[in-house]
């Protein structure tokens, strides 16, 4: 070898050293300051500062008084030794991280004490897990806040997912990877496990794709995540329309997470829906045991909110008319299920969609389905008849 090719290579191989030594510090470097980036931000992702991991149901919630989580883990100002209604749900129910929920507000306008269990990324296997908790405050009324976008689809990722929950896994069913509702539309992307690996392990990857992902998305290096795109004839599931017809109630909507959620065509959630009644099923005969009512709140995705508010469009795209019409097949038949096992329902869609019909926000401007303060009121007023009749009965 000539002392030209020597000296290339040898500056080839320091400059490769470099290059993982600085990558290695900056890795190290990332992981002692980046909580006091991420403070203010709270997803359920590893190392999240309320995030305790659990080997049964996934995770738990962290004693915060600064986050007004309590000694159980869940989203009170304080614990009562007795509450008239328990609410069980997901983050929809948990409310906004420092903020309002439904169930604060519900609170309010029927001044009876109510205990807050919702916890973000919970579904019917955790709700059946805390039954006996929620019941041990002899509750009147236990409410499940049942969000259709991803409810069902949980059930089956925690069964299938812990190995302490085989007992209710079906001999019949063959299992498929499992992938969850939020990483969905992900997986159409080059590379998609490799990344998604490296993701969930390297603060530094993190750190520099999520700051660089609006930039990327509008160079177009990046699919229009979260700036969105307004061409409804889109139907790639790692894209997110934008309805800005009205700026007043202009948003975005996350088709890809959505569909797979709600997916009948899936047997993983068709799965899903088998345990979702199953739970439902031991859920209502401990509720009726402890002289106690149950009554499940359907709480819709924004695609069904905004169906009618979006009209031709929204029927004309796969995914979005997908997502409607299938949240609507296992919305009827959750009802039924109800009717058999006497349990009570109630479906907020059409008070949502009277609210988005006349101009009312309810969704932030964003790719965020949850909704927003006024959201969360119309969530409680959408209840709040059938639960103060429920109450008043069972006095």
């Amino acid at each position: 070898m000539d002392k030209k090719v020597k000296n290339n290579f040898a500056n080839l191989s320091l400059l490769l050293i470099s290059i993982i030594f600085s990558v290695f510090v900056a890795e190290i470097g990332l992981r002692i300051v980046l909580p006091k980036i991420t403070d203010e931000s709270f997803s359920i992702k590893k190392g999240d500062k309320l995030l305790i991991p659990d080997n049964e149901i996934s995770h738990i919630l962290h004693p915060s008084e600064e986050f007004g989580i309590d000694y159980n883990g869940f989203k009170n100002n304080s614990v009562l030794d007795k509450y008239d209604i328990v609410a069980m749900g997901d983050s929809h129910t948990y409310g906004m991280l420092n903020g309002v929920s439904w169930v604060d507000s519900l609170e309010e306008k029927t001044q009876k004490d109510i205990y807050n269990m919702g916890v973000w990324g919970y579904g019917f296997a955790q709700y059946y897990h805390l039954i006996d908790k929620a019941l041990s405050f002899n509750p009147k009324l236990v409410i499940i806040g049942l969000f259709m976008g991803n409810d069902i689809y949980d059930a089956y990722n925690v069964v299938y997912g812990y190995d302490g929950w085989s007992e209710f896994r079906s001999d019949k069913f063959d299992n498929s990877k499992l992938i969850s509702v939020a990483d969905h539309g992900k997986q159409d992307v080059l590379f998609s496990s490799l990344r998604l690996f490296i993701r969930d392990n390297s603060v530094l990857y993190k750190f520099t794709s999520d700051r660089t992902r609006i930039f990327r998305e509008k160079l177009g290096l990046a699919k229009p995540y979260y700036i969105g795109t307004d061409d409804w004839t889109n139907i790639d599931t790692g894209a997110s329309l934008i309805y800005d017809d009205e700026k007043s109630i202009k948003t975005f909507f996350r088709n890809g997470e959505r569909v797979k959620g709600v997916d009948l065509e899936d047997k993983n959630t068709i799965e899903g829906l088998r345990l979702t009644k199953l739970f439902l099923s031991r859920i209502n005969k401990k509720v009726k045991d402890a002289d106690s009512e149950l009554l499940v709140v359907f709480i819709p995705t924004k695609q069904s909110v905004y169906f009618d508010k979006i009209g031709q469009k929204g029927e004309d795209n796969f995914l979005f008319s997908k997502i409607v019409k299938n949240e609507k097949n296992i919305k009827n038949d959750l009802s039924d299920f109800a009717t058999e096992e006497n349990f009570y329902v109630v479906d907020i869609l059409p008070s949502l969609q009277e609210s988005v019909n006349s101009g009312v926000r309810l969704y932030p401007d964003s790719i965020d389905d949850h909704p927003n303060i006024d959201g969360y009121r119309k969530y409680s007023e959408a209840i709040e008849s059938i639960v103060m009749s429920l109450i008043e009965r069972n006095n």
